[in-house]
This record gives C-alpha cells, sequence and structure tokens, in this order.
C-alpha cells in the first residue's frame, strides 16, 4: 500500500509501513514452567512404553524342549579325525532313528570341526570332524543347519545357549565327543535346575550306541527335568561303506 501526494512536478508515492504487532515475550519463570511442562509430558508418554520392554524382557518362556546328546560314530583305527564305514552307516540310520524316535529336531549341533586332534600311531595331528559327520545326515534329511559354532570344551557356552528362551519349545540334537559329553549333559542339567547334578561321570571308549535324552519343562523360569540313557540298537552293524 502507498500514499500517492500531488505537486506541479507530478505525483509522488510514498510506502505506509506495514503494522508490526508487538510479540509479546513470557516472564522468565514461565518459560522455565513451559519447559518443564514439556519435559514433564515427554517423560509420562515414554514410562509406559519403557516399562513394556521392561516386562517383556522379564517375562519367562514357558515350555517343554528335548535336548539329545550323542557321541560321534564309529572311527578308523588311526583315529584321522574321521568316521570308519561302519561309522558312516550309523550316521546315516541316526537320520532315520531319531526322528522317528524322538521327533523332528528344530536345531542341531555339532563340535566345531576346526579342533585339532592329535591320533594315531604317529600321534599326527588332524581336523576333528567326526561328530558333524555323524549328525549331518539327520541335519540334511530334516533340512536343517549344523551349528558348529561351539568347540568340545565349551561346554558352559554351549549349555547356556541350549538354555536360552530360543530353545524353549524345541528338540535339538546335540552330537559331541565322549571326552566332554558327560561334562556337557551334567552342565546343562545343573545350570537347568540350579543345582549340582551329575548324570553320567564317564562315557566308555567303546560306546558309540549311548544316547542321553533331557527333557525340560519350563514354568515361571523354573524347570523340572526327566533325563533318560537309551541305546540306539545299531552297534554290529554293517562294516562296508554304502556303495
Amino acid at each position: 500500500m502507498a500514499i500517492t501526494t500531488g505537486t506541479c512536478g507530478g505525483a509522488t508515492r510514498y510506502p505506509v509501513p506495514h503494522r508490526v504487532r508487538p510479540v509479546m515475550k513470557l516472564p522468565a519463570f514461565l518459560r522455565r514452567r513451559r519447559h518443564l511442562l514439556l519435559s514433564l509430558t515427554l517423560v509420562a508418554a515414554a514410562v509406559p512404553l519403557a516399562l513394556d520392554v521392561v516386562e517383556s524382557r522379564a517375562q519367562p518362556v514357558d515350555g517343554t524342549q528335548t535336548l539329545v546328546f550323542l557321541r560321534h560314530a564309529e572311527k578308523p583305527g588311526e583315529g584321522l579325525g574321521q568316521l570308519n564305514c561302519q561309522g558312516l552307516n550309523r550316521a546315516l540310520d541316526l537320520a532315520t532313528l531319531l526322528p522317528e524316535r524322538f521327533g523332528d529336531a528344530d536345531y542341531v549341533f555339532a563340535a566345531n570341526p576346526s579342533r585339532g586332534v592329535e591320533e594315531g600311531s604317529q600321534d599326527e595331528r588332524y581336523s576333528y570332524i567326526r561328530p558333524l559327520m555323524t549328525i549331518s545326515p539327520a541335519a540334511i534329511r530334516l533340512g536343517l543347519p549344523v551349528n558348529i559354532d561351539y568347540g568340545a570344551n565349551d561346554t558352559a557356552a554351549l549349555a547356556d545357549e541350549l538354555l536360552s528362551d530360543k530353545y524353549r519349545n524345541a528338540t535339538v540334537y546335540t552330537a559331541w565327543s565322549r571326552g566332554y559329553l558327560p561334562e556337557l549333559i551334567n552342565t546343562v542339567a545343573g545350570k537347568a535346575l540350579g543345582e549340582d547334578r551329575v548324570l553320567t561321570e564317564d562315557w566308555h571308549r567303546d560306546d558309540f550306541d549311548s544316547l542321553y535324552v533331557l527333557t525340560l519343562t519350563w514354568r515361571d523360569g523354573k524347570a523340572t527335568l526327566l533325563s533318560r540313557n537309551v541305546r540306539q540298537g545299531l552297534d554290529n552293524g554293517e562294516p562296508g561303506c554304502p556303495t
């Protein structure tokens, strides 16, 4: 908007300034209260969300898990970290036997094969693939991967993994070394029950047929245990390799 004034030389336009409304400033103490109110509102909104997260994390998972532990199958006289032909036949038979007797596995574990073993007449060092070879046919048949994250002597770490919420409603097959199987089984039982528990003290060097089955029933974060020592019934298997 402009105002026009006339003169003898012509018209001159003068701009009219816009009216600026004054901004009312809040007193300092009111500004502080406003910021405080905003902070309290945000905190109040966040508290229920935080409580929900804490509650969901603290809620124990109920369920029944079946843990099947087995030793690797038969090995050759020189060891080699490997199975022999009879052991291979046992591994192939286990692919049918384990699901039929204990249900399909949801997860499969084997000792990490990168662990070296010194075997044979010359004490040569070999990769330790026997547990993985023993359980692989069952995993293949069930369409499952094999978890090899844990070495044969990582019994405490594996026990913690098996007892985590992820496996509370699962069937798990675990193939391991006889030297560490008793320790692993006892550690799982002890950690689950919150007390020392000895289910087995030794695994005989000629025993390839035993299975230990731990059934853990979880209610409100506490477990009850049913343990069984059963036989596969696969001794005296075919000594020749399948053709």
